[in-house]
């Protein structure tokens, strides 16, 4: 009898520990799915930045950026102006940092001032026909495969005037 019951518990604390191991496996399981999931997420929103600044840059960039995002008229005109007054715009990313769908994003833009430009500090500058780079920084998020509410950029507006020649402070 003494050995039954011994048999007994020791079947009990297998049972157990079966149990709390299963516990564990799918505790773990499930902390896997989460990590995937998140990496999957990552990964989309890498995709998704490397594939706009494709687009906005091709000749058929109008054609191209209603996938990303509902843009204004406004928006096209202006960057349509941009593109023109800052000719053979281009972006490469330098540094890209993306956590879940949200992304800050730091590029160097390389452009041949082409014409004036009315919406940056080049304002009432004339055609050089320079080449220029510029650094600029974008953040944002993605939210069902186009761009969300968050985001914010910023340029360096002081290295083109540098750049073009630009003075905007009396000289001593």
């Amino acid at each position: 009898m003494k050995n039954l019951t011994y048999f007994l518990i020791i079947i009990f604390i297998v049972a157990c520990n079966q149990n709390t191991n299963d516990d564990k496996l799918n505790e773990l399981q499930s902390e896997l799915n989460k990590a995937t999931e998140s990496i999957n997420v990552e990964k989309s929103t890498k995709t998704f930045i490397e594939n706009y600044l494709r687009d906005i840059q091709s000749p058929d960039w109008k054609d191209k950026i209603s996938s990303y995002v509902n843009y204004s008229e406004e928006f096209i005109v202006q960057h349509e102006k941009f593109i023109t007054a800052f000719s053979d715009y281009k972006i490469k990313i330098k540094h890209l940092a993306v956590d879940g769908n949200e992304a800050i994003m730091w590029g160097t833009v390389s452009a041949v001032h082409s014409g004036e430009f009315d919406g940056n500090e080049t304002k009432g500058t004339k055609a050089t026909g320079k080449s220029i780079e510029w650094d600029e920084v974008w953040l944002f998020d993605v939210v069902d495969g186009k761009f969300g509410e968050k985001s914010d950029f910023m340029d360096n507006g002081i290295s083109r005037m540098k750049q073009l020649e630009i003075k905007c402070l009396p000289e001593d």
